[in-house]
Parts: structure tokens; sequence; C-alpha cells
């Protein structure tokens, strides 16, 4: 393929990232309207459905992210399978596809809300126990409706958790990107590399599996590991394994146990025992499905007498498109900063 390439609206450029270019139209049906968000596994578009007129999400995967033509027909399989899943926590698939026979693309409902991991990169603490709760329960469902499908996430991390915010201001958990990034290397050095490759060691580093490092075959006890060190972070506000090189933090999964600092909450004392359970070295020491991590936390929550009252994920109501989240929260510092710097002009004068 030579350096950059463009053709009937879209473009490939030094990268093999490429771009749709606004007024392109896929399969007839769905129109780019604009480019929201770019990541190391896809671009994500705003578009419409011509259809119905419906706005929707389009996901350009980048071409680094997709080895070989089996691995496409496994995601085209999978997109079929879980656009037939009912499921309020999970984000819907209209539509996998092939732009010219070589761009994957998927077309989902267009979410708007905020990003998990944006949330407690804000926060830089505790969310606290009610919210880990909440959060993980709706993960949890996302995650039995899939694994009754046969579909194993394989990417379970903050990034792919969104809260989204309904036209009646309530909060919905929903879950993206199953199977997308799952790579069935069969060595430990090849997932590594295909990670690296495609960027995505770095931010999939702290919540994989052990078995995901060492490149073996994915169940549903590789996304219950992954749920509890979502949960680990919720709930202590960084995540389990912290370093400087995502290679060291894959040899923190597969050697160093994981502990907590004391705490005088019954309720956090449970969600630890859950947590520790829940990201066992092995396999079979954790529980044996989502339904039983679901159980256990949904008891936690019934014995815990503050969950009782509302409780609101986002500490406000604004909203954003999806993957910009961060772009908002950078937006309102700049203008705070600014507006502190005329008010202290203001007093100088």
């Amino acid at each position: 393929m030579p350096e950059s390439y463009q053709k009937n609206g879209f473009r490939i450029g030094k990268s093999q990232k490429a771009r749709l270019l606004p007024g392109y139209v896929i399969d007839n049906r769905f129109e780019i309207v604009q480019l929201v968000g770019d990541g190391s596994l896809s671009s994500v578009y705003k578009g419409r459905d011509l259809r119905d007129n419906k706005i929707v999400a389009v996901k350009l995967l980048h071409t680094s992210a997709v080895e070989d033509y089996d691995e496409i027909v496994r995601l085209k399989k999978e997109g079929r399978v879980l656009s037939g899943i009912d499921c309020a926590n999970v984000a819907t698939i209209y539509q996998f596809g092939l732009i010219e026979e070589k761009l994957p693309y998927v077309v989902t409902e267009f979410l708007v809300g905020f990003n998990l991991k944006d949330i407690l990169d804000t926060q830089a603490q505790s969310l606290g126990a009610d919210i880990a709760i909440l959060v993980g329960l709706g993960i949890c469902d996302a995650l039995i409706a899939a694994h009754a499908a046969g579909i194993v996430h394989g990417d379970l991390k903050p990034s792919n958790v969104m809260i989204v915010v309904e036209e009646d201001e309530s909060e919905t958990v929903k879950v993206l990107d199953f199977g997308l990034a799952r790579n069935l290397a069969t060595t430990a050095e090849s997932i590594t590399t295909h990670l690296a490759v495609t960027g995505l060691l770095t931010t999939s580093a702290p919540y994989m599996s052990p078995e995901r490092c060492l490149g073996n075959q994915l169940d549903v006890r590789s996304d219950i590991y992954s749920l509890g060190c979502i949960l680990y972070e919720m709930l202590t506000g960084r995540p389990p394994f912290l370093a400087h090189d995502p290679i060291a933090i894959v040899r923190q999964h597969l050697s160093e146990e994981l502990s907590f600092s004391p705490s005088d909450s019954p309720v956090f004392v449970q969600l630890q025992k859950l947590i520790l359970k829940a990201i066992a070295k092995d396999p079979s020491a954790r529980y044996d499905n989502v339904e039983q991590f679901k159980e256990a936390l949904a008891l936690i929550k019934a014995n815990d007498e503050e969950s009782a009252s509302p409780i609101r994920i986002i500490p406000h109501r604004a909203v954003s498109s999806p993957n910009i989240s961060r772009l908002a929260l950078i937006v309102a510092a700049a203008a705070a900063a600014i507006a502190a710097l005329i008010w202290m002009g203001k007093q100088v004068l």
C-alpha cells in the first residue's frame, strides 16, 4: 500500500489510520457527519442513519488492530451475535462490515455521557463503595448478557465503560467494544508485541488477566479478573498495579499479590474480599461466572444502608459526546484559568 491513499471519501495516511470524510456514506445507509474521537484501536465518528435519520456512532478500526482475515471473520460473526443482545447495559451494535473490502467498521448507538476512565482520572480518589457497587452491577449485567451469547469481552477496562445520561437525567452503565481488542495469541511475547503495535498495551495492561498476559485462551473468568481490577480502582482511586513501564505491570499481574489498606468500613471490607477473590492469579480460584460475582455484589449492596439512598455516578449534569468528555474537562479548566487571570488583572488595576 502506498504511503498515502485516498478514494471515494476516505483516506489512509502513513500511520495506517484511515479517515472518513464528512458526507461519505457507508453501505448506502450511514452518512459520516464528523470525527469525534481517535484512539489506539479505532476512530469514532458521529454519523446519521439515512433510513430513519437517527444519529449513530461509527467506529472505524485501524488496520494495525486487525491482524488477518480470520480476525475480521470473527469480528463480523460476533458483531451479528452482539446486535441481537437485548440488554440495557450493552452498547447496541447496528452493523459490522468492511469499506472497500479492507477497512473494518462498526456502527453502534450514539452514547451521550461520560467515560469511566475520565471520571476516575478527574476524581483521582476513591469514588466510594456505593458508586463502585452501582457501576459494578451494571457491568455485571452487560457481561452476563454477552457471556450467555458466547462472547468474552477480553479487554474490559474503564475506557470501555460509559456512564450514559438519559433524557430524564437518569444514568445507565454501558459496556462497549466487546471482542474488538481481544487477541488470541499463543505466547506472551506475541500478545505484548501485538498490544504494543496497536497502542493498546498502555491502556490495557492495568486490567489484563494473567492468562491474557500469557497469551492463553480466554474465558469468562478473564472478564471477572478485569472487573475486579476496575472495582479496585473505583474503591481506592488507583489501578491495582502501577509502574512506568506497561511490561512491568504485566509482570505484576503474573507474580505480585494485591493488598488493601486497613478499613473500618464493613462495606469496604466486604468489597475488598470480593475483589481479592475476583483477581486471584489462578482462574479456578475466582468466581466461576459473573452471576456468582453479581450475587455477592448485590448482597453487599443489600447490607449497605447508605446504598438505599439515590446515587448519582456523575458529580455534575454536564454531558458530552462519545470519547470527548476529556476535552470538555480540559476546556472547562482552561476557561477557569482565564477567568482567574482576568480577575487578578482587575485586582492589580
